[in-house]
């Protein structure tokens, strides 16, 4: 692992542990972009592995769109869009974190939702990590949020679980219901 990948790695962990800020992350669009299509990939492959379809690769450009979009209206309103690019990439390479870590129980969870059946013992496990990654990565962008916006972590993390309903909302209109 080259130097700037190591620092790079442990700028994720560091805000994956609520430490740091996205003030942290170089200005680098290129690393952004970078960023965004490992993001995409990886919601892809997750919602592929869940048994959802082709639609994912869409749904994942939705989800990124909706955080990107929405962080900068958030910045904007407060007049720091000057944070925006580093508040985006912490965004992204943390959405690309939590991603990789879903892959890894995707797959094992795939039969369960499959079925009709009432969940057993291990699905139940299962589910409650997919639960628990789902709050923490709330936590880790209210984090985020609260750091480049200067707000309370309560008022970011409002934010940020607007911005779930505001996807969950466009990703029913656009794709329908679960199926």
């Amino acid at each position: 692992m080259t130097t700037t990948t190591a620092s790079l790695v442990s700028r994720i962990v560091a805000l994956l542990r609520l430490r740091g800020g996205p003030q942290d992350f170089p200005h680098s669009p290129r690393l952004a972009v970078a960023l965004l299509a490992v993001g995409i990939s990886l919601d892809a492959a997750n919602g592929i592995a869940l048994g959802r379809g082709a639609q994912e690769p869409a749904r994942a450009l939705l989800s990124a769109s909706v955080v990107l979009g929405l962080s900068w209206v958030a910045l904007a309103i407060r007049r720091l869009t000057a944070r925006y690019l580093q508040t985006a990439t912490a965004l992204l390479a943390c959405g690309a974190a939590f991603a990789l870590m879903s892959l890894a129980i995707a797959p094992l969870m795939a039969p369960a939702l499959a079925a009709d059946a009432p969940l057993d013992g291990g699905a139940r496990v299962l589910a409650a990590v997919a639960l628990g990654l789902f709050f923490w990565q709330l936590a880790v962008l209210a984090h985020i949020m609260r750091n480049a916006m200067d707000s309370g972590f309560g008022f970011a993390l409002c934010l940020v679980a607007s911005w779930v309903v505001a996807y969950w909302a466009l990703d029913r209109l656009l794709f329908g219901p679960p199926a």
